[in-house]
Formats: structure tokens, sequence, C-alpha cells
């Protein structure tokens, strides 16, 4: 894990929101690897992907240092939409099935198809499940990681979200097919009930993809099984059945830590204080 602090450019107000301007692959997701020779290579590699930010304030964001800590073997940036007003905020954006190469998208100002487009064409073999959310008050969800989270075996989703009803069983399927659901009332998404993040022990060894590295997650770690990381607001939002899924039945642990200036202030929670380290 690396911890970084903010505060190089004090106009960047977000900056604790690190998940939103990159996102970190191994290699296997980012082209087609048709050719043996080429395979091998891609194997070595990792990928670091940089985003475009709606706000300028949040372009500031961009650091190098970071950059060349997570080292990442090649960068791909897509900041360059921001430009023509074509926006995708990372995994606000995007909540990422890494095990079964889904991305899961609210469409908003801040996920723009066009840029979400240029996403699928570094990761062709990834599937896309779009959809439309808006709060309990008619406006537009902007980051889909407000509404759903999705862990190796459970996700949690506000359904209420979703007011179309092709898209939200288009939704459902798809989770259903992989993940037990927990389904959140619109209280609950706006206690951060779904900006929550499964996280592993980490590991050791590499050199594989990433999806089968997530598949074979729990025979690598043995006695340390994953768990989920939340706000002590999201924590005390859920009921004792939904937490009783979300631990597979007292398996994985919830661990939780107060953050209220970040929630009250920013507008995110824990999930969004975290941006995942596949290069390791």
């Amino acid at each position: 894990m690396l911890f970084h602090e903010t505060g190089q450019h004090p106009e960047a107000f977000d900056s604790v929101f690190p998940n939103n301007w990159f996102t970190t692959h191994s290699s296997s997701d980012d082209e087609d690897l048709e050719k043996e020779k080429e395979k091998e290579r891609k194997k070595k590699s990792t990928l670091l992907v940089l985003y475009p930010m709606a706000a300028p304030s949040r372009r500031l964001e961009q650091r190098p240092d970071i950059i060349g800590a997570v080292g990442a073997s090649r960068v791909v940036d897509l900041s360059s939409l921001c430009q023509k007003e074509e926006y995708l905020e990372g995994t606000g954006s995007m909540v990422l099935d890494r095990n079964h190469c889904i991305a899961y998208v609210a469409l908003s100002h801040r996920s723009h198809p066009t840029a979400l487009a240029a996403w699928q064409e570094i990761f062709p073999a990834w599937t896309i499940v779009s959809f439309h959310a808006q709060d309990a008050k008619g406006r537009p969800i902007y980051h889909t990681n407000v509404i759903l989270s999705v862990g190796m075996s459970v996700a949690v989703c506000c359904l209420e979200a979703i007011v179309n009803e092709e898209e939200r069983q288009r939704l459902v399927d798809s989770l259903q097919t992989h993940q037990q659901l927990v389904s959140i009332s619109f209280r609950q998404m706006e206690q951060f009930c779904a900006n929550i993040l499964q996280v592993m022990p980490r590991r050791n060894g590499s050199g594989s993809s990433e999806k089968q590295k997530h598949e074979k997650e729990r025979e690598s770690v043995g006695e340390s099984p994953p768990f989920w990381i939340m706000s002590t607001t999201a924590y005390l939002g859920l009921d004792p059945a939904q937490m009783q899924v979300l631990s597979r039945g007292g398996q994985e642990r919830l661990v939780h830590v107060p953050i209220p200036v970040i929630e009250q202030i920013g507008g995110g929670s824990l999930r969004c204080c975290c941006a995942e380290n596949f290069t390791i």
C-alpha cells in the first residue's frame, strides 16, 4: 500500500480522491494478445491509465511522483479528451469487475460515452454495462461508485437510483451472474453504503494475468481472506442482514474508519480515497 500526502496544489481541493485520475492494470486486459511472442512480452508489463477530469481544479491532481511510485511499465493518457469536454473519471465513473472484465458505468457529464469508447479501445476484451441513474430528488448520479460496489462474490447496489426498468434489469442480470446482490435504499446510498471497496492482503509473486490472479486469490492468501473497507458512516448504515451477506457469514471482515470531514465537505467516502495498485 502506498501513502501520499496531498497539498502540492492548494487549489486541488479534491486531491484526497486519487481513484478518479488514474487506474492500474496488469497486462492481460489492455490488448488482444494473439501472438505468443507478444503475449510473453505483455506478461511482463503493467499499465497505468490517466483520465480526463471535468473540473479544472481536479486536473491538477496528476502527480509524476505518484505515477513513478506506482511503477507501471506503460502509461496511457486519456486526459487530452478534456479539450473536447469528454470526461471519464476513473473508478468513480467505472466500477470494475476485474474478475470477469465488466465495467459498470452510470452515464453522466463526468462519464461521457465517447471517452468510454476510448477506454474500451484500450481494453477490447471488456464488456461495458451502462445505465442512467439519479438520486432521490431526481438529480443525475455523476459517479457510479456512489451507487455500486462490486466484490469477488458480493455486489452492493442502490437499484432505486436506476429509473429505466430495462437498464435496471440488465444491470441486475449481469451482477447476479457473478455476485450475490445486496440492494440498498436511497438513504443508505446517502450514507455511502455503496462507496466501499473489497481489498486483498498483499500477495507474493507476479507475472500472471490480472484475471488469473483474482481467480487464484483465495487459494494464494490461505488464512488471509479478502476484506471490505468503508467509512464508519457506511458501516452504521448497513443493517445486520446486509452485513451478514457482505461478510459472507463473518468470513470476511468489514473494516471501517470515521472520516466525517471528508464525507461532509468532499462529498465522497473511503472508496474514493483509494486507488488500487495492480502493478505489484
